[in-house]
């Protein structure tokens, strides 16, 4: 239905003229920008969902098929324009085309493979020991919630719990705001934290990443918390 109901208006690559102040700022969809085709914006997109749908091409017809699809960075921002005026979500299209993709076998990448594998052994997409997480915690006082009970779970992530030295500050930063404010919150520490799935869902590989989301849905359930905040986006979407 969405991908039938594609008027053709453009708005998916550009920003609505009425909110922009110059040319220079105009662009919306990063990888139309870049490569200016169509096949690489979502209106081209969800072109292609369609002529797969219908018949029309095969996922054999194009040795750019995969590039076309995985080359989106998932920004979401031809969704906002899209659902303000059709009530479509390029991005659910894009997501599904990519799952489609690796139930043929076809999908993903072989970058993403790579990050799936880590995800198997190390529940992280970075080849990192599990005992790394609680790094950034040091000579903080935070509950361990696999020991203890909060009414918040703070759930940092792969990416700020194993990054760099500069973005686990902001996990700090935020852990002492939490304090200063008096939120009862604490962490799965010990390693006991795993990836949210959110990777596997974005490169199509629902498989793998409902597993990852039993495995988390499980532990917070157990863990009796009332709320969770994330300071990753990929985080956030996932566990909405």
């Amino acid at each position: 239905e969405e991908v039938w109901n594609c008027t053709r208006c453009n708005w998916c690559k550009i920003a609505f003229g009425w909110a922009v102040k110059s040319e220079r700022f105009h662009h919306n969809c990063p990888s139309f920008t870049l490569r200016k085709f169509n096949a690489y914006s979502a209106q081209g997109r969800m072109h292609i969902a369609r002529s797969l749908l219908e018949g029309e091409m095969e996922w054999e017809d194009s040795q750019k098929l995969l590039e076309i699809i995985y080359s989106c960075d998932t920004c979401g921002a031809c969704a906002i324009n899209c659902m303000r005026i059709m009530e479509n979500n390029p991005m659910e299209v894009l997501e599904a085309l990519r799952a489609k993709a690796v139930e043929l076998g076809i999908g993903p990448m072989p970058e993403h493979k790579s990050l799936a594998a880590s995800i198997k052994s190390y529940d992280n997409p970075w080849s990192q020991p599990r005992r790394r997480r609680d790094e950034w915690t040091e000579d903080l006082a935070i509950k361990d919630l696999t020991k203890e009970k909060a009414e918040v779970l703070f759930y940092p992530g792969c990416t700020f719990s194993l990054g760099t030295k500069r973005i686990k500050e902001v996990l700090r930063v935020d852990a002492k705001i939490f304090a200063k404010a008096g939120l009862d919150f604490g962490c799965f520490l010990g390693g006991k934290e795993i990836c949210c799935g959110s990777l596997l869902l974005r490169v199509g590989m629902y498989d793998l990443a409902k597993d990852l989301i039993k495995r988390n849905a499980e532990m917070i359930e157990k863990s009796g918390v009332k709320k969770i905040i994330t300071p990753c986006a990929g985080c956030y979407k996932t566990f909405k």
